[in-house]
């Protein structure tokens, strides 16, 4: 009986610890609940009463944000930006190793041809897009960087589920998209996207 006593508090110690390395502030809730969760039930199986009145506290704590986060209304919105901003310079490099991490072989150009849009979340610059269009109606994305707070597939969902008149309206029929590691695939899977069977390394979204 001591064995699982021992396992459910060292459990529950690692999802506490575990959570405060969420960038995410929704993530960093959900399994912090879940381990002052555990943390209650280890402290009643000990005796412990205060351990679990603290963390039932949390517990409650945990589900208030929990539910502000889904439940609350937010607002999003593209804003289209020169190449050559000043501002998207100054986001560029202020995130640059973030961007360099996830997107190793993305490479900052300032050329005409490249279209640049700035997401959005609240009035609060969320993520940055870069992408070429041809006549033809295809548009290639270079980069969809979302910084770390905002991680959470909202503005995912807003740009490519919620946001297709966007791209209609200036003459999109598909978007492409290079892939960019695990992590990468799982997000376009959601927002839609299919590998191309001809290139692998490729993913491809019909508008």
């Amino acid at each position: 009986m001591d064995s699982i006593y021992s396992i459910i508090g060292y459990s529950a110690s690692i999802l506490v610890a575990v959570s405060l390395f969420m960038n995410s502030a929704f993530k960093l809730r959900l399994i912090n609940l879940i381990g002052a969760i555990a943390f209650s039930v280890y402290g009643i199986m000990i005796e412990a009463y205060p351990v679990s009145v603290l963390n039932i506290l949390i517990v409650f704590a945990d589900l208030y944000f929990l539910s502000h986060y889904i439940f609350k209304k937010e607002y999003f919105s593209i804003v289209e930006i020169s190449h050559d901003s000043q501002y998207l310079e100054y986001f560029i490099k202020f995130f640059g190793a973030d961007i360099a991490k996830l997107y190793p072989e993305f490479t900052y150009r300032t050329d005409e041809n490249t279209k640049v849009l700035l997401l959005v979340r609240d009035l609060v610059p969320a993520g940055i897009v870069f992408y070429e269009e041809n006549p033809e109606g295809l548009f290639f994305i270079h980069l969809d960087y979302v910084v770390p707070r905002y991680r959470d597939m909202k503005i995912g969902r807003f740009l490519y589920r919620d946001s297709l008149g966007f791209f209609r309206n200036r003459g999109c029929r598909e978007i492409r998209t290079p892939l960019y590691g695990k992590n990468h695939l799982r997000y376009l899977r959601k927002m839609g996207f299919r590998r191309i069977e001809n290139d692998g390394d490729i993913f491809s979204k019909t508008i």
